[in-house]
């Protein structure tokens, strides 16, 4: 699945995507969730307490970002009844994976990607704002935006999608 369909995916699961919302993807999407685990004792102690605080709900348990990425979603995977800890395993063993040689060139070519969807009207931001959102960007990783996460409600881990058929049949992992 090429990122441009992943976007396109995204902006039609979550319509409150902003530009913010949109970069932190990218990140996501070339990076995967290396930025997040500086200490796995921390890491696991913000899954618990997040696992914890989401509510179980219907919905996609998994949402690709990239070939190599996707966010499982914490309300679906309790809603499944599936094991915290397989999600959490995942994830650490995730985020413990160097980033690819090419992420850098890759997450500039999905900037660009998002740039031009905007442009063409695909997104739920325009083009101008997009870019007005790029100017101020210090090119990392970002929070979602306050819209996002008030109507999105996201609750979710990266893992590579190599995980995913794994994680939907825990006894694989």
């Amino acid at each position: 699945m090429t990122f441009a369909r992943c976007l396109l995916a995204q902006a039609r699961l979550h319509p409150a995507l902003m530009p913010q919302d949109a970069v932190k993807l990218c990140y996501q999407a070339a990076f995967g969730a290396e930025h997040l685990v500086m200490d796995a004792a921390m890491a696991t102690q913000r899954f618990e307490a997040e696992y914890a605080a989401t509510p179980a709900a219907e919905g996609p348990l998994c949402e690709p970002i990239s070939r190599q990425y996707a966010r499982v979603n914490l309300a679906a995977w309790k809603h499944a009844g599936l094991p915290p800890s397989d999600l959490l395993h995942a994830f650490l063993r995730t985020a413990a994976q160097p980033p690819a040689p090419v992420s850098h060139r890759r997450f500039q070519a999905m900037l660009a990607c998002t740039g031009h969807l905007a442009a063409q009207g695909k997104l739920p931001f325009s083009a101008q704002e997009w870019q007005g959102y790029l100017c101020g960007y210090r090119h990392g990783p970002v929070h979602h935006s306050d819209l996002y996460r008030s109507r999105e409600k996201p609750a979710y881990r990266v893992v590579d999608a190599g995980y995913v058929t794994a994680l939907q049949s825990p006894h694989l992992l």
